[in-house]
C-alpha cells in the first residue's frame, strides 16, 4: 500500500499508452542495431531445415541481431554481404542436389566458383545467363563473413548431405571464415542431437570471433536453452476455440507453399498380377475445379490421409479431446506466466478432424522428446520406468526404435496405461508431408485428368499387421470418385529436348518408367503433328516378363511409326541371366557413347542405387572411349548435367 500512496488512479490515454509503445520500440531498435547482424538461411524439401533454421535462429537472438530467411529470398547474396555471420541449413535432394528452393543459388554459386577458376568474377560474363536485379551478387559479398553450414541428409543414399557439404567447400573456396567444421544430420541416426552439438558449438566460436562482450551466466542461460527438458505438463498446452474456420485446402496449401486443389480419383488399373509381389497400378486423377496445366516431367504432390482406423486408437488415449466439428488454434507456452503462442507446424481454424486425418502424422517412431512426455502421463509405473529410461538412453532408444519400428498409435498400445493431454502429444508430432510422384501423361493425351504409375508400398509390419505406404494406401485402395487434395509441381530441370529431332535415351526400372510414359506420349504428339522426332530408347528393369510395365504402348507407338525401342533387363526370369537395367546399358555401350557424342539427352528415374549405377556405367563408356581418367568423366557429366543432356529424377 505504501508504494500507492499519494498517487492518483488515473487512466491512461489511448494516446499516452501509444507514445510509451513507440519510446520503448526506439530504444529496442537502438539496442538491436549495437548488435551484431546474423542471417540464417533454410534450404528444404520437407520443413525440417526450416525447424533447425528456426532453433538456431532462437539461440542466436539471445546475443545477435539474427533473422531467418529461405535461400531462394530475392537479393539473397546482399543479404549475405550485410551479415557478420551467416548459417546455413540445408537438406538434400535426390542423389546429391540441391532442395527444389535452393536450385538458383547453387546455380549462382556454382557460376561463382567457374569465374573464380578463370580469374573473372563478373556475372555479366558467364554465357546464356540471363540474370535480374534479384540475382545481382554485390561485390565482396563473403568478404569477411564468417559462417556455418548444419547439412541434413540419410546415410541410406550414397551422396550423403552432398549438397550441404558442396556449399560449406564452395563457401569456403570463395573466401568464407568457417567458423565450425560441416554439422552432419542424419536421419537414420540422432539428427536432433548432432544439431544441438554443432550449432552450440556454432554461437560460441561466433561469439569469440566477433568478441561479442557477455557475461558468463548470460552465455550459459543462452546454451541452456538449447538443453531444456521438454515440458511435460498439459497446462503448457491448449487448444483455443476460434470463431472463424479455415479452408482444408487453403491450410494445406499454405503449410506446403503449394496451390492445393480437390483431386477426384477418376482411374485406377493394375499393371501386373504377380502374386508375391507388391502391386503397380496406374491411377488418373482429376483437379475439380479446372483443366490441369503441366508438361511431361513434372510432379504431383498428393496429401495423403491417415487410416480411420488409426485415428480411432489414438483417441482411446486422449483425455478430454475437443469437440470434432470445431476451429481450433493449437497453442503452447514455455512457463506458467509466459504468454500463449501458437504451434508453428499446425495451421489455425482446422476441426479436431480434419488435423487428425489430414496433417498429424502418426507413423514415424516418437521422438525421446514425446517418450518423456508419455512417461510423465503413465499411470503404471513399469510403463513410467521403461518410458523415462527411452527418452534419456540413446542406445536404449535406438534399439527399441529398430526393434519394434512403432508409431504413436503401436507405441501406445504398448503402454496402454498413458492418458495424455491430445494437445500434449499433437504438439510434439511431425506434420504430414505431401508425396510427390513423377507424372505419367499428357494433358493432350489424358485431357482432365493426370496419370501417376505407382508402386505401392505393402508389407508386413513389425507389430504383425499388414500395413500399406499413407499415399500409395490411399491410392490403392480408395473407391473410384474418392477426393484427395494435391498439386501440380512444375520441374523445369527435367524436360525433353526442345528440338524434337534430337535423340533421348530413357533409363528406369520399376515405377520410374512414370515420367517416360509422359515422354512418349510426347514423342507420339509430335510425330503426328509432322515434327518428325528423333530416336527414343528405352532401358527399362524388372524382375521378369510380366512386369515388363506398359509395354503394350511402347510396342503400338512403334507400330505407327514412331522411332522408338525398348531394351529390357529381367533380374528373376526363369531361364535368363540375371541383368539388372545398368548392365543392360554397359551392354550397349556404343550406342550410349553415340549417343553423347551426337548430344542427344539421357534421362534416368527410379531408386537412388540403381540411378548411381547408371552414373558409374555412363563413366566407364567416357572413360573408355575418351581414355580419361575417372574425376575428368565425372566431370563431363557434371557438365551434361547442367546442359541439360543428363536429367535424373531420383526417389530413395
Amino acid at each position: 500500500l505504501w508504494m500507492k500512496h499519494g498517487r492518483k488512479n488515473t487512466k491512461k490515454s489511448l494516446k499516452a499508452v501509444s507514445w510509451m509503445l513507440l519510446f520503448w520500440n526506439s530504444i529496442y531498435k537502438k539496442l538491436l542495431s549495437k548488435r551484431q547482424k546474423v542471417s540464417v538461411f533454410y534450404a528444404t524439401e520437407t520443413g525440417t531445415s526450416k525447424k533447425f533454421a528456426t532453433s538456431a535462429s532462437q539461440l542466436f537472438q539471445t546475443t545477435f541481431d539474427c533473422k531467418v530467411y529461405p535461400i531462394n529470398t530475392p537479393n539473397v547474396f546482399s543479404l549475405i554481404k550485410e551479415s557478420k555471420v551467416a548459417i546455413f541449413v540445408t537438406s538434400t535432394f535426390g542423389n546429391g542436389e540441391a532442395p527444389t528452393m535452393a536450385t538458383g543459388f547453387d546455380n549462382k554459386l556454382t557460376d561463382l566458383m567457374e569465374c573464380m577458376k578463370q580469374e573473372s568474377c563478373d556475372l555479366s560474363l558467364t554465357p546464356n545467363k540471363d540474370y535480374s536485379t534479384e540475382d545481382f551478387v554485390p561485390e565482396d559479398w563473403i568478404k569477411n563473413l564468417h559462417f556455418g553450414v548444419f547439412a541434413l541428409g540419410s546415410s541410406a543414399y550414397p551422396n550423403f548431405a552432398a549438397f550441404g557439404k558442396l556449399l560449406d567447400s564452395s563457401l569456403y573456396t570463395l573466401g568464407g571464415d568457417r567458423l565450425v567444421s560441416v554439422g552432419l544430420g542424419d536421419e537414420l541416426g540422432n539428427q536432433e542431437g548432432a544439431f544441438k552439438v554443432w550449432v552450440k558449438q556454432t554461437f560460441l566460436t561466433a561469439c569469440e570471433d566477433l568478441s561479442i562482450q557477455t557475461t558468463n551466466l548470460k552465455m550459459a542461460e543462452a546454451i541452456n536453452m538449447m538443453n531444456k527438458a521438454p515440458v511435460a505438463d498439459t497446462s503448457f498446452y491448449r487448444w483455443r476455440i476460434m470463431e472463424r474456420g479455415t479452408e482444408l485446402n487453403d491450410a494445406l496449401g499454405k503449410t506446403h507453399n503449394a496451390d492445393m486443389k480437390t483431386m477426384t480419383l477418376t482411374r485406377r488399373e493394375n499393371l501386373h498380377n504377380e502374386p508375391n509381389e507388391s502391386p503397380t497400378i496406374l491411377v488418373s486423377l482429376s483437379p475439380c475445379d479446372l483443366k490441369p496445366i503441366y508438361e511431361p516431367g513434372d510432379h504431383m504432390g498428393v496429401c495423403p490421409k491417415n487410416d480411420v482406423e488409426d485415428i480411432d486408437r489414438l483417441m482411446e488415449h486422449f483425455k478430454n479431446p475437443p469437440a470434432e466439428n470445431q476451429p481450433l488454434a493449437l497453442e503452447t507456452k514455455s512457463e506458467l506466466k509466459a504468454p500463449w503462442l501458437p504451434v508453428d507446424t499446425y495451421p489455425k481454424g482446422l476441426t479436431f478432424g480434419e488435423l487428425l486425418t489430414h496433417f498429424v502424422d502418426i507413423r514415424p517412431v516418437p521422438s525421446q522428446t514425446l517418450l518423456r512426455i508419455l512417461s510423465e502421463n503413465a499411470q503404471d509405473n513399469k510403463e513410467k520406468e521403461t518410458l523415462l529410461k527411452l527418452s534419456k538412453n540413446f542406445d536404449a532408444y535406438s534399439s527399441w526404435k529398430h526393434e519394434h519400428e512403432a508409431g504413436i498409435v503401436e507405441t501406445l498400445t504398448m503402454f496402454p496405461s498413458v492418458k495424455v493431454c491430445s494437445a500434449t502429444v499433437i504438439s510434439n508430432l511431425p506434420t504430414i508431408k505431401p508425396r510427390r510422384y513423377s507424372i505419367a501423361s499428357t494433358k493432350e493425351w489424358e485431357g482432365n485428368e493426370v496419370g501417376l504409375v505407382v508402386g505401392v508400398v505393402d508389407y508386413t509390419h513389425k507389430s504383425g499387421k499388414r500395413r500399406f505406404g499413407l499415399a500409395t494406401g490411399n491410392l490403392a485402395n480408395y473407391t473410384i470418385g474418392s477426393l484427395l487434395p494435391g498439386f501440380l509441381r512444375s520441374e523445369t530441370s527435367f524436360r525433353l529436348p526442345e528440338d524434337p529431332k534430337k535423340d533421348v535415351m530413357l533409363i528406369a526400372a520399376g515405377s520410374g518408367i512414370s515420367p517416360f510414359r509422359g515422354f512418349w506420349m510426347k514423342r507420339g504428339e509430335q510425330l503426328q503433328s509432322g515434327k518428325e522426332p528423333g530416336k527414343t530408347v528405352i532401358y527399362f528393369g524388372c524382375r521378369n516378363k510380366k512386369m515388363n510395365l506398359l509395354k503394350d504402348e511402347t510396342d503400338r507407338l512403334a507400330q505407327s511409326g514412331l522411332k522408338i525401342e525398348r531394351h529390357v533387363a529381367y533380374s528373376q526370369e526363369p531361364g535368363m541371366k540375371k541383368e539388372y537395367v545398368q548392365d543392360k546399358v554397359w551392354d550397349d555401350f556404343m550406342m550410349v557413347y553415340k549417343m553423347i557424342k551426337d548430344e542427344g539427352a539421357i534421362y534416368v528415374c527410379g531408386k537412388v542405387k540403381m540411378a548411381q549405377a547408371v552414373q558409374d556405367v555412363l563413366k566407364r563408356v567416357l572413360e573408355k572411349f575418351l581414355r580419361i581418367d575417372g574425376e575428368d568423366a565425372q566431370k563431363m557429366i557434371l557438365k551434361m548435367k547442367k546442359d541439360g543432356r543428363y536429367q535424373e529424377d531420383i526417389f530413395g
